[in-house]
């Protein structure tokens, strides 16, 4: 919860507030970036001494996207699925409606059922991956479906297939993907606390809760100290970190994204921006 003062400025707070204007010091509630309200007429001066400034009306609307995407899975049914479905096959470009449906008949229900499919696309929207390739994510799978067993394991290489798309609103203006790795001496840590492999291919890890809070706070640290800069890079690790990562990460309300290094591909310029340090 927070509170929002539509009649002022909220100044993003870098290393040092020297030379900042007085106000409410309070976290973004996005990023939980250190930050203060300002009045607006103060806004030139926040700017001066290197704050970024937002508009009450920014912070609201970016705080509403990112409740409506954390939630988007919630709200996807068996009934919204079917739904989703005939509608590809009622677009105005007929050719596309008639393939998509070509498609829908040859795949489902026996290659891809509806109840795996909706599992999967769960797993992709509660990491705020867009569902709009569905010819994609069927076909991939249909492919994989035989050998990789579980939704969240299908769930993975239907993120590879989907690399260019996850990419798509990291990658900035001189086409570099911002991104945040763990200090190699973490995955010796994960090794001596991994559990036995199970069919999800999670790769989970029973740190203890030492270990987790250490883990935790200093992901948290580093992106917050490069929120300040307006850098909001995804943490990178093996694939089969990646799901486990996501999720201790999520548990303690940390909302940047969690990429594997095959989802960056051959064509992506990674940029790294910093290591979280074990």
């Amino acid at each position: 919860k927070g509170l929002l003062r539509p009649d002022q400025t909220l100044a993003l707070l870098g290393d040092n507030a020297a030379g900042m204007p007085s106000g409410e010091d309070v976290l973004e509630p996005v990023f939980k970036a250190p930050a203060r309200w300002i009045e607006t007429a103060d806004q030139e001066v926040a700017a001066i001494a290197g704050a970024t400034t937002v508009s009450a009306n920014e912070v609201l609307a970016t705080h509403l996207l990112e409740v409506i995407k954390q939630n988007l899975a919630r709200l996807l049914t068996l009934k919204s699925l079917r739904k989703l479905l005939d509608e590809m096959c009622n677009l105005s470009d007929q050719e596309r409606s008639a393939a998509n449906k070509r498609l829908l008949d040859e795949l489902m229900p026996e290659k891809v059922p509806p109840e795996l499919l909706l599992a999967v696309l769960k797993l992709l929207l509660d990491e705020g991956v867009s569902i709009r390739n569905l010819g994609t994510i069927l076909e991939t799978i249909s492919e994989v479906r035989a050998h990789a067993g579980s939704a969240e394991a299908i769930c993975e290489l239907v993120r590879q297939r989907l690399s260019l798309q996850l990419l798509e609103d990291l990658r900035r203006a001189d086409g570099t993907v911002p991104l945040l790795q763990l200090a190699g001496e973490w995955e010796d840590t994960f090794n001596t606390y991994a559990l036995a492999s199970d069919s999800s291919g999670a790769g989970n890890v029973a740190l203890p809760p030492e270990l987790f809070q250490k883990l935790t706070q200093a992901a948290a640290d580093k992106l917050a100290l490069l929120s300040e800069d307006g850098v909001f890079p995804a943490i990178v690790s093996s694939a089969a970190r990646r799901r486990y990562l996501r999720t201790i990460f999520q548990a303690k309300g940390i909302t940047a994204p969690v990429l594997s290094f095959e989802e960056l591909g051959s064509n992506a310029k990674p940029a790294l921006m910093g290591v979280i340090p074990a």
